[in-house]
């Protein structure tokens, strides 16, 4: 009888040794029986032990196959990693293989041996297949990286037409041991070509970016049949990039040039200015300084300065010059092309450009509200944002105020209005270096800073700080300017707000002397924003001067902050700090037509529309009604309007300590 043996081929069953009972030891044939049963039993046993052998090879068998397998993936790992060379990866398998295999058979039933060698054999004969498919795969890879290599050495070369040859030359010969179908050889040579040629054009387009001639040579070059392999598509882009720095270049040349010309209307500015003392000094007799007399020569030169602005508007690009334009020249040359085209008729090329500048004009506006230095420096009005030192408190503040000076001031001459020399940020951090400090170094603080800026700047800080700190707004705006008796306004309103916070002072007490100041001052001065001002302040010092016990009436608190208000021929009206009525009128005879001839140097005013001498405009000044215009300054009533000068603007007349 044959047994089956799985797959290990067939054993020849043996006949199990006999059970031995001896003849007499049962009685009625039962020792027949029990031989029997004997040889039932052993054939059993026999084919338990032929069961657990064949397991034992079952699991050795599959032990053997997972380590070959194991061992497969082991190899072809670390050719796929690159820690093996793919050439030797086969006789690694070879070698490993044989010894594991070896190693496993040993483990073997001798009887099962040649049998599981065979499988094994045949196993790893297939495992062995997928080495060399690794090493194959590694190696194409190798290839293909190296060609990758190649390729990105050879763009870098300045000369694509001979880089695309050598990488052509190259790739065809090395290309199909990379494992490179035909159609993804031709697509990289050509994809090589291109990059090729748009790296050598990127680099000719990079180079030029600083030069108007360069580009046009580029773009040449670009549209001519060395440059025919360049991709349409990357032609196009770099060619609009040319386009770009060429605009670029036009808009530098321009900003630079317009730099220039606000340098000079501030030059030129700056020499009216000095025309108008000049011929002062000589009306009056005053024996002019050599010196003197020479650097005002020196300030002359390239005057006059209409001319000189309108040459600049004319020579500089027309979206770029008007942006830069101070804003009321921006505001004439829309008007003059609203005229244009009321008188001419419009068309759509003429309609775009008047929206297109009067965008220009809004933005201007809103923008230079909003934070006139960097709107300047967004222009190109200023080249850069100076900022103040703050290290050191006030001192190094001042100290660096000169630069901040000069550039507000060239932010000036494109707003028309005394401007800050600090951003809303700045006038931040300067509202809080002020106020860690106590009410009367505040106020000496401010006093200095006042007299370092000058008044109209000063008032321009005030207004920055206006939306954050009222009180120390008003103490900007006041200056240095002293009580009657002496000491700082400033000081007055800033330990009068405390006192009101501190609730030392009623506020039914601060509610009935705002409307008696308001009563006062309502209808009196220039603007209601500056009424506002006005009974703000005078609040203060009221509440200042009622924990002093010191001057405690609303007209002396309105006397320190803005002057005495006064009925002058028929109408209210705040006088000088610091002089009284009899001395205004004395400052309004002193006044002569030379006060006026920075004013109106045709030597005519105009009331209602008609030219009057400006003899008889002074002349008339003591009976004149007067409406307040700043401190110190006021215009003239006539009918329902004002007296104004050939350019259209109200005349200001202006009285002061000095002109009395």
């Amino acid at each position: 009888m044959r047994i089956p043996v799985g797959n290990f081929g067939n054993q020849t069953a043996q006949a199990a040794p006999g059970v031995r009972v001896p003849t007499g030891a049962f009685v009625d044939g039962s020792a027949e029986a029990m031989q029997q049963t004997g040889r039932q039993l052993s054939g059993i046993g026999a084919d338990l032990l032929e069961a657990q052998s064949r397991a034992q090879t079952l699991r050795q068998m599959t032990e053997s196959k997972g380590a070959l397998v194991g061992l497969q993936d082991e190899i072809s790992r670390s050719v796929e990693a690159g820690d093996l060379d793919p050439a030797k990866a086969q006789t690694v398998w070879d070698e490993r293989s044989k010894k594991l295999m070896g190693d496993q058979l040993s483990k073997v039933a001798m009887g099962q041996r040649e049998t599981v060698g065979a499988q094994l054999g045949e196993l790893g004969q297939s495992l062995g297949f997928r080495v060399r498919d690794a090493a194959t795969k590694r190696t194409q890879q190798n290839i293909g990286g190296d060609l990758t290599a190649l390729g990105i050495a050879l763009e870098r070369e300045n000369d694509p037409a001979k880089a695309s040859a050598l990488y052509d030359q190259s790739v065809r010969a090395m290309g199909p041991s990379a494992g490179w179908a035909p159609a993804q050889i031709e697509n990289n040579i050509n994809t090589f070509r291109e990059k090729a040629y748009a790296t050598k054009a990127y680099s000719l387009v990079n180079g030029a970016r600083n030069s108007m001639a360069d580009l046009n040579k580029v773009e040449s070059m670009l549209n001519s049949d060395e440059f025919a392999a360049l991709d349409p598509q990357r032609r196009a882009v770099l060619l609009n990039t040319t386009t770009g720095y060429k605009t670029a270049l036009e808009q530098r040349a321009v900003a630079q040039a317009q730099r220039a010309e606000i340098q000079a209307a501030k030059r030129d500015r700056q020499a009216a200015g000095i025309f108008a003392e000049v011929q002062q000094l000589s009306t009056q007799g005053k024996k002019l300084d050599p010196q003197y007399l020479a650097g005002a020569a020196a300030a002359m030169t390239g005057t006059p300065y209409e001319a000189a602005f309108k040459a600049a508007v004319e020579q500089a690009p027309a979206g770029t010059a008007f942006a830069m334009q101070p804003l009321s020249a921006q505001r004439e040359m829309l008007d003059d092309l609203l005229a244009e085209g009321n008188s001419q008729g419009w068309t759509p090329t003429r309609q775009a450009m008047y929206d297109n500048l009067e965008k220009s004009y809004e933005a201007s506006q809103r923008e230079y509200k909003e934070d006139h230095l960097r709107a300047a420096v967004d222009r190109n009005v200023l080249s850069e944002l100076k900022e103040p030192d703050l290290s050191n408190g006030v001192q190094s503040l001042i100290a660096s105020m000169p630069a901040l000076l000069e550039q507000a001031s060239i932010v000036e001459q494109v707003t028309g209005k005394p401007e800050s020399p600090f951003t809303p940020e700045v006038a931040m951090q300067v509202g809080s270096l002020l106020n860690a400090l106590p009410p009367d170094q505040r106020a000496t603080s401010i006093a200095t800073l006042s007299k370092a800026v000058g008044t109209r700047t000063m008032s321009a800080i005030a207004a920055q700080l206006d939306s954050k700190d009222r009180s120390l707004a008003l103490a900007a705006a006041l200056g240095d300017q002293q009580r009657p008796n002496g000491g700082l306004v400033s000081e007055q309103i800033l330990r009068g707000e405390q006192a009101m916070k501190d609730k030392r002072v009623p506020d039914a007490d601060v509610t009935r002397w705002r409307t008696e100041i308001a009563a006062e001052v309502r209808g009196v001065f220039a603007t209601p924003e500056m009424e506002d001002a006005v009974i703000d302040a005078a609040v203060r010092v009221r509440a200042d001067a009622d924990v002093r016990k010191e001057g405690r009436s609303i007209r002396s608190a309105i006397e320190n902050v803005a002057g005495g208000i006064v009925d002058f021929n028929g109408g209210k009206i705040p006088l000088p700090l610091g002089m009284t009525e009899s001395q205004f009128e004395r400052g309004l005879v002193a006044l002569t037509p030379d006060s006026f001839i920075d004013q109106a140097p045709d030597g005519n005013v105009f009331v209602a529309g008609k030219a009057v001498p400006v003899s008889d405009f002074v002349k008339g000044l003591p009976d004149a009604v007067l409406r307040h215009a700043g401190q110190g300054r006021y215009t003239v009533s006539s009918g329902t309007g004002v007296v104004l000068n050939q350019a259209g603007q109200p005349v200001i007349v202006r009285v002061s300590n000095g002109t009395r």
